[in-house]
């Protein structure tokens, strides 16, 4: 598995959200216990679902949630908008 160009478009993407909205609200690696950190790289380490990352950013009573995680070797990349004024929630 490329787990590399998954990482690649998720940082593109990411820069491509930026770009049209500025800095997010909130941004990061989210780690699930950390056991797995020395002995597989990034990719790997998402892929197994160990690592997420995920921004975050709030603009005018919708939030834009940019993910990259995965589970049992299956990768996810998602982009959620989710507007407060039909009662949206990210599960």
């Amino acid at each position: 598995m490329q787990t590399s160009r998954f990482l690649e478009d998720y940082d593109r993407v990411n820069r491509l959200l930026r770009q049209q909205n500025g800095a997010p609200d909130e941004s990061g690696e989210f780690w699930r216990n950390g056991s797995f950190r020395e002995n597989l790289d990034r990719g790997q380490l998402i892929a197994v679902g160990e690592l997420m990352l995920m921004s975050r950013w709030e603009i005018a009573g919708t939030d834009i949630v940019h993910v990259l995680r995965g589970d049992r070797l299956l990768i996810s990349h998602e982009i959620h908008f989710i507007s407060a004024a039909f009662g949206g929630t990210l599960n």
